[in-house]
Formats: structure tokens, sequence, C-alpha cells
């Protein structure tokens, strides 16, 4: 489970540290405070390792459109902190990359396991990696331990960002089908949901015990759902779903608040199948009550505290959303602002002020008086 989260020159996280992570940790805050960049420093951690970081800054356009201020030679630094129950050890791992004017970055990792003494800085430093090196797309050195389980720490942290964290942008729409011959990841969901057919049927053809109870979790969430179907042949990969009242039949439509539904649902339950299913899991989602009813969080965020109670799954959100607030604790929410220079913080809800309105007051409406902040001004 990630119990820190480290920025520094990451846009508009200036130098942010975000401690004591939580099994549910829900992100607030107005548009445009920092949030995004938040969920943007992980999904360039994962890019980074499973690509390359010179693709990752290629996809941000570059160092100037990520370090504030920027000048020649600027640096920016991600870190983070994880426990693992399979390793039992603390693990600690931070990626810096320095500007310096070539077409590879200068790249700095160091990575400690505090259990079992190992510090490291494995980073390629002032020497960028020849083209016909090992590394040579540019790779980290973290992401060719992929290969090497014989280095356990290492190859568990590279395992760890780059297959088990599921990262849902805000405005992902997943489709009902794609082409055949496009089949694409089967066990990480896309940021878009692109690939959810795909996953959804290797789902149900590679572990039928666990589409079944996604199956029982999306009927528990949405009363009129009989069957969710899963279908492939020579043109596509699609699913549907079947209403309880029209057995056999495929409903006419599915609204893109089910279909997200069935995205958040497909990558939970993704993380519990395959030979690392015992590893931490993580599930990130920017805005999951989008186009949901808002009778359902209830119901919806219940599933999530079902579903972390293992110990090893995690989920971070980030939300607009007082109703969808109302069903967390103080300790499980960060409040996210911007100062008059447009730089972010992050701190932690203030439970003194909480108590004062708690008996007459849900979360989420305690949060629209501004009381611990994270409104537009």
């Amino acid at each position: 489970m990630l119990t820190k989260l480290q920025f520094k020159n990451w846009r508009s996280l200036q130098d942010v540290t975000i401690e004591n992570l939580t099994p549910l940790t829900v992100f607030i805050g107005a548009n445009s405070s920092g949030k995004t960049n938040i969920i943007d420093g992980l999904k360039f951690l994962r890019e980074a390792t499973a690509d390359s970081p010179l693709q990752a800054i290629h996809n941000r356009r570059g160092f100037k459109n990520i370090v504030p201020q920027y000048r020649p030679g600027a640096s920016f630094q991600l870190e983070f902190s994880f426990t693992s129950s399979q390793l039992a050890a603390d693990i600690e791992y931070s990626l810096e990359l320095t500007d310096n004017g070539e077409i590879f970055p200068v790249v700095s990792e160091i990575l400690q396991d505090y259990e079992r003494g190992i510090q490291g800085n494995i980073g390629y430093g002032e020497s960028p990696p020849k083209m016909e090196s090992l590394l040579g797309t540019g790779k980290t050195q973290l992401a060719a331990f992929l290969n090497n389980p014989l280095q356990e720490t290492f190859y568990h942290t590279a395992q760890f960002v780059t297959e088990r964290w599921q990262i849902l942008d805000e405005g992902f729409n997943p489709p009902l089908s794609v082409i055949a011959g496009n089949y694409g990841d089967i066990m990480v969901i896309d940021r878009d949901a692109a690939n959810l057919p795909i996953m959804l049927h290797f789902l149900r053809e590679a572990a039928p015990e666990k589409y079944a109870q996604l199956q029982d979790d999306l009927q528990l969430l949405m009363g009129h759902v009989g069957r969710l179907v899963t279908y492939q042949d020579d043109r596509e990969t699609r699913f549907y779903i079947e209403e309880k009242h029209r057995t056999g039949i495929e409903a006419p439509t599915i609204s893109a608040g089910t279909a997200r539904l069935v995205a958040m649902l497909t990558a939970y339950y993704a993380l519990d199948i395959g030979p690392r299913a015992s590893m931490p899991g993580l599930v990130v989602i920017e805005e999951p009550d989008t186009a949901i009813n808002p009778g359902l969080l209830r119901t919806f965020v219940a599933m999530l505290r079902r579903y972390v109670r293992s110990g090893n799954r995690q989920f971070i959100l980030t939300t607009h959303n007082p109703t969808l607030l109302d069903f967390f604790e103080p300790s499980e929410v960060r409040v996210v602002e911007r100062d008059m220079q447009g730089m972010t913080h992050v701190h932690e809800v203030n439970e003194e002020i909480w108590k004062l309105w708690k008996d007459d007051s849900t979360l989420g409406e305690v949060w629209l008086t501004n009381t611990f902040g994270g409104l537009a001004l």
C-alpha cells in the first residue's frame, strides 16, 4: 500500500509531501487546485518505468510543461513509499530527472528497502546509455529489474509500479466494443478504459469466479442488471447487459455511468487474478462519481471498503462532490489548494474543527462551508 507521495518541481507541486495515506484516500479541492497533477505524477512514474522517462516527458510536451519557472538544467523529482505485505517490507523509490540539453535526461533513481537494509542509487547519472545497450531506449534502471526476479526488492517494486497500478482518468469513457485484433493489455486498464471489453472478456475466461463476483457487485449497485455478458468473434470483442425482467435479451443501451461502473469494478478485480494477486494493488480513479446516480454512492463506497479489508488493496480518488465525501472519514480526506503564487499545498482535515460540526452536519456539508478549505475563493 502506498504510504507517502513526494513531489518537487512537479507542475504546481513545488515541494509537497503527502503522508499517512490510507487504504481509501480521497483528494478534494477546487478546479485547477492540483488534484490532477498529483494523479499525473503517479501516471508519470508508471509510464517512465513501463516505457521510458523520455517518452513520459514527451507525453507531457517536454520539461517546460512540467517544471514551473523552467530554466536550463531544471529538474523534478517524484518519490513514493509503500508497504509490501508480500515482502514484509517498507520500500521507498525516488526518481529525479534533469534536463541537460541532450536527448536523454539525466536520471537519478534511489531505492531503499528498510527491512533488508538495501539502499542503492540505481540511476545512470551523467552518462546516458548507449543506443546498443540494455537501456538503449532510455528506460529506467528500475525497469531493467522487471526481468530479474533474483533482485527481489527491485523486481517487486518494478512490478508494483507497472502491473499493479490501475489508473483511470477523469473523463474515461469505456467503449462497449473493440474491433478484432485490437487486444490491448488484458491486466492493466488504459487511462481512458479503451481496453475494457478485452479485459472483461479475459476476466470471464480466466477467472470465472472473480467475474461472477464482479457481476454480483454490479447487480448490488444496479438492481435492474440480470447478467453481464461478454462476446468475442472474428470481428469484435464486446460486452452487454441483460436486464432482470428481460432474460436472454440484450439491453438496448448501456449508459455512460453503467459503463464507468463496469470499468471501475474491472480495474479492481483484474488485480485479483494471476500469479501476482498476492501483491499490493492500487486503483486510482479521478472523479469516480461522474455520471453516477447519487443514490448509489453510499453502496459504492461501502463496496470499496470491502475491497480494501484484505490489507493489500488501496483506492485513491479525487472528487468535487460533497455527497460522495459524506461517506468518508476525515482521516481519509486530503485537501488540495493553491496559493496566490499558484503553488499547490495539500493538508489533512482538522479533526478538531470537524468535531464541532459532526453532530449536526455531514462531512460534505462542512466542506461546503469552506471550514477546512478546498473550495474556490
